[in-house]
């Protein structure tokens, strides 16, 4: 860090933090990144730069036998892919949402409202760093 900072573990420790432990493997011997090396029910399959990055379930994969409680447990997957698309436009990815055509985003506070009134879509809020 350039200064001190108070929220500098708070930042760390928050789980939207995109911060992590990766396996060696992860990246080449001179540091260039290869792709992530993990443990959970899904594997890397591909990434598109400023696009998509899609994750395939792992056959491999065996669960903890203890029930799940959110970053624990038998965290399973019930589906066969996820796909990560990268959409950066507010108004895009509330339209593709009303559409169906992705099933999940982050928006702002300020579109609660409007997706709240919107057929066929549910809305969830938590409390975020700001």
């Amino acid at each position: 860090l350039a200064a001190p900072s108070a929220l500098f573990l708070h930042y760390v420790a928050n789980v939207q933090c995109l911060t992590g432990i990766l396996h060696k493997d992860s990246v080449g011997p001179n540091g260039e990144w290869r792709q992530p090396v993990g443990t959970g029910p899904f594997t890397f399959a591909e990434w598109r730069k400023n696009s998509f990055i899609l994750l395939k379930k792992f056959a491999g994969y065996r669960p903890r036998s203890e029930p799940m409680s959110g970053y624990a447990g038998a965290r399973l997957a019930h589906v066969d892919q996820v796909r990560w698309m990268v959409v950066p436009d507010d108004a895009t990815r509330r339209t593709a949402l009303r559409a169906g055509q992705i099933d999940w985003i982050v928006t702002d506070v300020s579109d609660v409202v409007e997706l709240r009134a919107a057929k066929g879509v549910r809305v969830s809020t938590a409390q975020g760093l700001s």
